[in-house]
């Protein structure tokens, strides 16, 4: 688990080279807790760095803060730009963060995962635990909501594509 205070374009890029470095250890999973995340101005300058995202099996962000919807969209875009999850889960203690399957983040974090698959051979489920009947026994809601990445057979496409469906 990483906990940071401050999360910035720097901090990201030092993240980066720490993945690059192949033979010090080999990472799955990834949880970031972020506490205060600075505006990222410098984003821009970061995506211009052309290396491919470091192929993760789960990365869970932890949502500690009040922002604003284009802050956490900000956050994400950074984080996606590190890493290539298997299964991403967002996580916000906050009333306030909209987490629902219509919010600004989950669709921009949607549209980004569907952006590092071929186009066609992946899918993107959208679970929610947040809606548990176990949630009203705990001290507070946690609000949660994964996006896991589903290969699609070379069959399923062609009937998809067959019977006129969009794939997605």
């Amino acid at each position: 688990m990483i906990h940071v205070m401050f999360i910035d374009t720097l901090w990201f890029q030092k993240l980066r080279q720490l993945f690059n470095k192949k033979n010090v250890f080999n990472v799955s999973k990834l949880y970031i807790r972020a506490i205060y995340s600075k505006e990222f101005r410098e984003l821009e300058k970061l995506k211009a760095i052309k290396l491919p995202p470091y192929e993760l099996e789960l990365v869970e962000l932890k949502l500690e803060t009040q922002e604003e919807s284009l802050a956490h969209i900000a956050f994400v875009d950074a984080v996606l730009w590190c890493c290539r999850p298997r299964s991403l889960t967002l996580r916000s203690c906050y009333p306030y963060t909209a987490l629902g399957e219509h919010s600004d983040v989950v669709k921009f974090t949607y549209k980004k995962l569907l952006e590092q698959e071929d186009q066609g051979r992946t899918n993107i489920k959208i679970v929610s635990p947040s809606f548990s009947s176990l949630l009203m026994y705990l001290p507070y809601e946690t609000k949660a909501i994964s996006f896991i990445k589903e290969e699609v057979l070379q069959e399923e496409t062609d009937s998809r594509r067959y019977a006129g469906l969009e794939i997605v």
